[in-house]
């Protein structure tokens, strides 16, 4: 639970490692990057995260992980950027496709949003984030019937987990707003 000072020891761990690889020091900067955006630091999570990519450019998860850091900081075109630029090293990555998805709806540019979302359902058709964030999009144009269907069948698929109270909690605001 020391997150702080986990990332810190991280970053001095890379930086003290003369004989590694630019590949490994920009390993351990990236799990430096990904304890930043635990702990909530997003200015310190996006710092660390470009080191790691200066070091390889050519890992996906550093995109996904430096874009989730600007999407949580409201910067969603930049966040668009790194999702990506994830997707151009590993196109069937879907966390990147979701987190793209929401960062276009949260754009307001529903049709990019749901295009990303058909994609990462054609690799997943059960896949419950990509449910959750296809009936975010469709409530957020005024489908709400379709949004339900799509919350309902993340609770059927994934109750107990993240997604799952997320879908409940999304259909209980829908229910609020009805009444």
């Amino acid at each position: 639970g020391q997150f702080s000072e986990a990332a810190t020891r991280l970053e001095a761990l890379a930086a003290d490692m003369p004989t590694a690889t630019t590949r490994e020091q920009s390993a351990i900067l990236g799990q430096a990057g990904s304890v930043w955006l635990h702990a909530g630091d997003l200015s310190r999570a996006h710092t660390v995260l470009s080191q790691a990519l200066e070091f390889d450019p050519t890992d996906p998860e550093l995109w996904i992980d430096r874009g989730d850091a600007l999407a949580r900081g409201g910067e969603y075109w930049d966040a668009v950027d790194d999702f990506s630029a994830a997707l151009d090293r590993d196109h069937k990555r879907l966390d990147a496709l979701i987190f793209r998805a929401a960062a276009y709806r949260l754009l307001l540019i529903p049709d990019l949003a749901r295009d990303d979302i058909a994609r990462a359902l054609v690799i997943d058709p059960d896949n419950p984030d990509a449910l959750m964030e296809l009936g975010a999009v469709q409530a957020g144009v005024g489908q709400f019937d379709a949004a339900r269907k799509s919350w309902l069948r993340v609770l059927s698929i994934a109750p107990g987990s993240r997604a799952g109270g997320a879908a409940r909690e999304a259909l209980q605001q829908m229910d609020l707003k009805v009444q």
